[in-house]
């Protein structure tokens, strides 16, 4: 269920230009997208109060500039989705519109926490369809978080 779950972390993002005269939330978004640039391999998840590691194993995102695209064990495109970061929520914000899921091509709600080369994915299971607040899970919880480390060059 893990492998099918990370699947649906693979999103690419399509955001607005940020010109002269964009809105602060836009330039902030904008800047939270340049952090995220780069290729993103799982190292944790966290689901019902079960924290597991993992390698990275065909667990890999990339996200080059307005795509995160996921990859399948075999190196193979299996998800891309569009997505809209509201970095002014807290926490904050991932809105995802499916372009292409192999398993969930309806996935929405996602939230983000990127920091240096660690990024986390928090999001609910379906078909719970609430905004995940928190950053861990406990037994009962309806949402799995996903830790990445940055893949560096």
């Amino acid at each position: 269920m893990t492998r099918h779950l990370c699947l649906t972390l693979l999103v690419s993002l399509t955001m607005a230009a940020d010109g002269p005269d964009a809105a602060p939330g836009e330039d902030a978004a904008a800047k939270d997208l340049a952090k995220l640039q780069g290729k993103w391999k799982l190292v944790e998840t966290d689901s019902d109060g079960t924290v597991t590691k993992s390698d990275g194993d065909g667990h890999v995102i990339g996200i080059e500039k307005e795509l995160m695209i996921g990859y399948d064990a075999e190196g193979g495109v299996a998800a891309k989705d569009s997505i809209k970061l509201d970095p002014a929520k807290s926490p904050k914000a991932m809105d995802l519109t499916c372009v292409f899921n192999v398993l969930f091509p309806g996935q929405k709600g996602k939230t983000y926490q990127v920091d240096k080369d660690e990024l986390k994915l928090v999001f609910p299971y379906a078909p719970f369809r609430q905004r995940p607040k928190e950053f861990t899970t406990k037994e009962g919880s309806h949402f799995g978080v996903f830790t990445y480390k940055r893949v560096k060059p």
